[in-house]
């Protein structure tokens, strides 16, 4: 486990704000030993652990902890200890527990199993679990992502001269498209075969013909509208699709408006992606995600595609606030409920309603100011 994306605030951010040292967040992490020898020891620094040993079977080790390596965790630690000859460990602390976080000791004694070492672990996963909570909460509370994303062809309805963004506040605007371009089409040539469907995803176009289906041509090896139908033709008959015109041939893929299943019998799947962008939409408010053009744009539902870049760079002091709260709030109950204790994530849902009761009522209000309005 690690912190989301998502995440508006880090484990060291929570730690100041609850003036939190990490001896109090010390767990049980693993048991290591030599299983013979005369003598062995284990020293964990930073991101290495060295185990050393003198005479008996198989040798000293040194392994890199550093995040995203193959002994991150500690689970993953506690198997590759265990491939080498002359040496055993056991997992006491929870299995994705980062095995950097482990307490950082020098040449501890590890000589058998009686003699064994236990390291300790700093309980990051736990705040970091709670992070991950409280932010997705916050933002479902919100209506509304924080982070700086780019949203490409979000969907909206057409009508009016203004188009309310989801997301704020706004960075950039790609791209404003009304209405969709016919690019391609492609069928299943059997009239026999009545359950041959196509459906585009948000990766690639899916085929099946009776419930049976075909490997999925992603838009990641087929880049262009070509290359994609192309593959489909390749497939061989009775399957046989068309690019409209020589123009659309090298138009990402990617770019193919999400299809669902459609039964390809009576008719062919027709391939869209958004129109031509209008030009002259202009941000009439950033900081609340507002755009203008004047005219209007044509009604419709969900017939506006709009690709634009939005939230913050460095999430608002008064978000992490309310955030590092909402964590405090989760990991003292926590600490009070015995029954949590043994969790290694802790099933929180059941305070999600509670939260905004127990939270101080400035720091809902302050939630209710970014809130995003029903529009």
């Amino acid at each position: 486990m690690s912190l989301s994306a998502s995440a508006l605030i880090s484990v060291d951010d929570y730690k100041v704000y609850s003036s939190m040292e990490n001896a109090s967040l010390q767990r049980l992490g693993i048991d290591v030993y030599a299983t013979d020898g005369t003598a062995a020891t284990v020293t964990k620094s930073g991101t290495t652990l060295t185990l050393t040993k003198t005479a008996g079977t198989g040798t000293s080790h040194t392994i890199s902890l550093a995040s995203g390596g193959s002994y991150a965790t500690l689970a993953t630690l506690v198997a590759y200890i265990n491939t080498f000859t002359g040496w055993a460990a056991a997992l006491e602390g929870w299995a994705d527990a980062a095995s950097a976080d482990l307490v950082d000791v020098k040449s501890v004694s590890c000589l058998t199993s009686d003699g064994m070492a236990t390291l300790m672990v700093i309980d990051n996963l736990l705040i970091e679990n709670l992070i991950n909570y409280c932010s997705s909460w916050i933002e479902k509370y919100c209506r509304r992502a924080f982070h700086s994303t780019t949203y490409t062809r979000e969907r909206y309805d057409g009508g009016g001269e203004h188009i309310f963004l989801r997301n704020y506040p706004i960075i950039s605007v790609e791209s404003v498209s009304v209405g969709e371009l016919y690019v391609a089409w492609l069928r299943y040539d059997d009239i026999n075969v009545w359950n041959a469907r196509a459906s585009i995803t948000a990766t690639g176009l899916k085929l099946d013909v009776d419930k049976t289906s075909y490997p999925e041509l992603t838009f990641a090896t087929y880049t262009t509208i070509k290359a994609l139908i192309d593959a489909a033709n390749a497939l061989g008959s009775p399957w046989i699709g068309e690019v409209y015109s020589a123009q659309y041939w090298t138009y990402p893929s990617s770019y193919l408006i999400q299809k669902q299943a459609q039964w390809l019998r009576l008719s062919p799947l027709m391939l869209a992606v958004p129109s031509w962008p209008l030009q002259g939409v202009e941000i009439e408010d950033m900081n609340i995600g507002v755009l203008y053009y004047q005219g209007g744009i044509a009604g419709g539902d969900g017939n506006v595609y709009v690709t634009y870049t939005a939230g913050y760079a460095d999430i608002p002091d008064e978000v992490k606030t309310v955030c590092c709260q909402a964590v405090d709030y989760l990991y003292k109950i926590r600490q009070e409920d015995h029954s949590m204790a043994s969790e290694r994530s802790g099933d929180y849902s059941y305070t999600s309603a509670k939260l905004e009761e127990a939270l101080p009522e400035d720091a809902i209000a302050q939630l209710k100011r970014l809130r995003r309005p029903m529009v």
